[in-house]
């Protein structure tokens, strides 16, 4: 039986690999660009011009990664920061409430500042109070993660609204600060609504992966995690088999794929091997989606009827 000890060894071991992130081959492009914006940001600061800031949006699939890789590009991002001429420049995120008012959106923002309003303040208010945190502050990029709810308004005449006051964030004259938007396919409808936003974005999609044209990318992925957590891979996991099974049952996304790789490991750990195969990845998608065997991509030879996206899957006869 397993020690407690080894026990949270192990569970700290998992919590590292999935705090690992890997430089995929779009999140390049994603930094470079985003840095740019801000470079063209600090040069205009430096020549005492107030220009329009512009912004970008990441849109992808649930799973997709965007979130993590928005993330850890915000972190390098003010890392980075603190080597210009402009150090105390800075970047803050917030997650986007469901439904949001544009009132809740800007208690949001007003609580990512520092400055908590409760629940009162109309919502002019609350966004001239933004206007000015932010230019005392130096915030020169706002992070919107799960923007795709800024379509759900019930209202919109409210919707319209919120827009608006990002809008005027960007075009303001004394402090215009620059909108990072992350969020599913759904954020494209909205901002493609408003050709306003949309001139002002650029935009990036982490779309789904492909198994036969990454396979030697995925291979190498699951190699250097299994290296990181001191593991062989055995020659089950070493085919273009194995990779359509993964890519499959992380329903073609970045994200997910990660995960299932970081539970198969779990178990190999768990089990105290010293090779990661195929079983440890059925165990991890069964603890994932508590599925029978018939509904397991990494067991069943029909693996591609299997609905990735479902969980509690079983014969029901």
């Amino acid at each position: 039986m397993m020690t407690p000890e080894k026990s949270m060894q192990i569970a700290t071991a998992v919590a590292e690999l999935d705090n690992h992130f890997v430089h995929h081959e779009r999140f390049a492009p994603l930094e470079q660009r985003f840095r740019f914006l801000i470079q063209k940001r600090f040069a205009d600061l430096a020549a005492g011009r107030n220009r329009e800031a512009h912004g970008l949006t990441l849109t992808g699939e649930a799973g997709a990664g965007k979130t993590t890789a928005v993330r850890h590009l915000l972190a390098r991002t003010q890392s980075w920061i603190t080597t210009t001429d402009t150090p105390g420049m800075k970047i803050i995120r917030l997650d986007v409430p469901a439904r949001p008012s544009l009132r809740a959106l800007g208690h949001k923002v007003i609580a990512a500042l520092g400055y908590p309003q409760g629940r009162g303040g109309e919502g002019w208010y609350l966004w001239g109070l933004i206007r000015h945190h932010v230019r005392e502050q130096k915030v020169v990029f706002i992070h919107l993660d799960e923007a795709q709810h800024l379509a759900e308004h019930r209202n919109e005449k409210e919707l319209i609204a919120t827009i608006s006051e990002l809008k005027t964030m960007m075009s303001d004259s004394d402090w215009p600060v620059g909108i990072l938007m992350s969020g599913t396919v759904q954020l494209e409808d909205l901002l493609n609504r408003d050709p306003q936003i949309s001139r002002r974005m650029e935009a990036v999609h982490f779309g789904p992966i492909e198994a036969l044209s990454q396979t030697e990318n995925v291979l190498a992925l699951t190699s250097a995690y299994c290296s990181k957590a001191c593991l062989e891979p055995e020659a089950s996991i070493d085919t273009v088999e194995f990779v359509e099974r993964l890519v499959h049952a992380a329903a073609r996304q970045f994200g997910l794929m990660i995960k299932l790789i970081c539970l198969a490991i779990e178990q190999a750990l768990l089990a105290e091997d010293k090779y990661l195969g195929m079983v440890h990845f059925a165990m991890g998608y069964r603890n994932k989606a508590d599925c029978s065997d018939t509904f397991n991509p990494f067991i069943i030879p029909d693996f591609y009827r299997v609905d990735p996206r479902q969980i509690f899957a079983r014969d029901r006869s």
